[in-house]
């Protein structure tokens, strides 16, 4: 079993015993997709050979919340960000 973490948008697995960590993605490998009508817009990580989408799910009013919806394919980890920080300048700077 591992935890997810994420830290300016760095994301790694980390093992629950906490002896191991795999970076899953970073800032400097972002790619932004606005979605199209009836789509969320995504932000995507990568560090070879792991990637990350990350759905945007704008809730105004909602602290925030990121929820791992899972891998799948192998090395492919996708996540859910639901909250203010997935509006258009939701957060204006601040993170949560």
């Amino acid at each position: 079993m591992y935890t997810v973490s994420y830290f300016f948008f760095v994301f790694c697995l980390v093992s629950l015993d906490g002896q191991f960590t795999f970076v899953l993605g970073t800032q400097a490998s972002a790619q932004w997709d606005a979605g199209s009508p009836g789509n969320n817009p995504t932000i995507s990580y990568s560090a070879d050979p792991k990637k990350v989408q990350v759905e945007l799910v704008c809730q105004e009013g909602s602290p925030g919340d990121v929820q791992a919806i899972g891998e799948g394919p192998e090395n492919n980890y996708k996540f859910r960000l639901t909250g203010k920080c997935a509006c258009w300048n939701g957060c204006k700077g601040e993170l949560f």
